[in-house]
């Protein structure tokens, strides 16, 4: 399957691009934080970082810095997968 920026969107997140290295990346809401999610595909995400509402600065920060896959965003306070 070939994505888009616009696929992602439709599937609810804020923000999606896809990096250098092919990886796909993007930004969704939930109800205590705001995540960085790394490794979008149309089953789900390989790894997610949340900020908390009041850092929205670092997160957006962070989520341009992101150049590939392993590439690994400061500040935020949990991770998935630990």
């Amino acid at each position: 399957m070939v994505f888009s920026e616009a696929y992602f969107i439709k599937q609810g997140y804020i923000a999606a691009r896809q990096l250098k290295d092919g990886t796909w990346i993007g930004i969704d809401d939930l109800i205590f934080y705001i995540s960085i999610y790394v490794g979008l595909d149309a089953s789900g995400w390989a790894k997610r970082y949340d900020y908390e509402r009041e850092n929205l600065f670092v997160l957006q920060e962070q989520y341009l810095l992101i150049k590939e896959f392993d590439d690994i965003p400061i500040g935020w306070v949990s991770k998935r997968p630990n």
